[in-house]
C-alpha cells in the first residue's frame, strides 16, 4: 500500500465544534485556522433580499416597514404581502374631494358649504381651488361707491340723500355720511319768526 493517503481514505470526522485546526494557504503562505473561522467567513459576494434576518447570509438584507405599513409572511413557497395600516386604507375607500381625518383610522371626504348670501364653486376641490363669492345682493352692495344711505329694491341698492322742499324744510347731512340727518325750518319760516308783538291799545304809538 502506498504511503500516501487520500482524503477519502481518512476516517469519518465527528460533528465539528468549530475549534478544529485546518491548514490554508493565504498570500502564498500556509497558515492555520479553525473550522469555525472558515464557516463564519463570508463566502458569498452576492447580496440577498430576505423576508427575515438571516445570520447565515452576511450580505443579505431583509424587509422592514415604517409607519402606516405592515408585512404578512404567508410562509415558504407563498408570498410576502405588504399591507397599508392606520388611516391610509380608508383613503382608498373615501370619495373624491377634500379629506378630513375623523379619528386615528378614518378619512372622510368633505365639501365646503356656505350660508345665505354667499355662493361657492368647486366645493370639493376636484377641479381646482374652491371659490367663495358674494350673492347677488351683497355683490350689488360691494359694487357701490361713495358714501351715504342706501335704498333697497329687491336685490338692487341705490344711494339715497334726504332733501327738503325748497323754502320749507332744511336738511343737514342728508346722506348720513357725517352723522344723523337733521331736519329744520328755514329762518324765514321759523314759528318764532311769525310771532309779532302786539301794541297795547292804551299806549300811544311812538310813546
Amino acid at each position: 500500500m502506498s504511503s500516501q493517503v487520500t482524503i477519502t481514505q481518512l476516517p469519518q470526522a465527528l460533528p465539528l465544534s468549530g475549534l478544529e485546526s485546518v491548514p490554508i494557504v493565504q498570500n502564498g503562505v500556509t497558515v492555520q485556522t479553525t473550522t469555525g473561522q472558515i464557516a463564519g467567513s463570508p463566502n458569498l459576494q452576492q447580496t440577498f433580499l430576505t423576508v427575515n434576518r438571516e445570520t447565515s447570509l452576511p450580505n443579505s438584507r431583509y424587509f422592514g416597514v415604517g409607519s402606516g405599513l405592515s408585512l404578512a409572511d404567508n410562509g415558504a413557497q407563498s408570498n410576502l404581502v405588504l399591507n397599508l395600516t392606520g388611516a391610509v386604507p380608508s383613503l382608498n375607500a373615501s370619495g373624491v374631494g377634500l379629506q378630513v381625518k375623523t379619528n386615528a383610522n378614518t378619512l372622510v371626504g368633505r365639501n365646503l358649504a356656505v350660508g345665505s348670501g354667499l355662493g361657492i364653486t368647486n366645493a370639493d376641490g376636484v377641479l381646482g381651488n374652491p371659490t367663495i363669492s358674494l350673492g347677488t345682493t351683497l355683490a350689488n352692495v360691494a359694487a357701490l361707491s361713495g358714501t351715504g344711505m342706501l335704498a333697497i329694491n329687491g336685490t338692487n341698492f341705490t344711494p339715497l340723500t334726504l332733501a327738503g322742499v325748497s323754502g320749507q324744510v332744511v336738511v343737514t347731512n342728508g346722506n348720513g355720511a357725517a352723522g344723523a340727518p337733521t331736519l329744520g325750518w328755514p329762518p324765514q319760516r321759523s314759528p318764532r319768526a311769525r310771532i309779532r308783538p302786539r301794541h297795547s291799545p292804551l299806549t300811544p304809538m311812538g310813546a
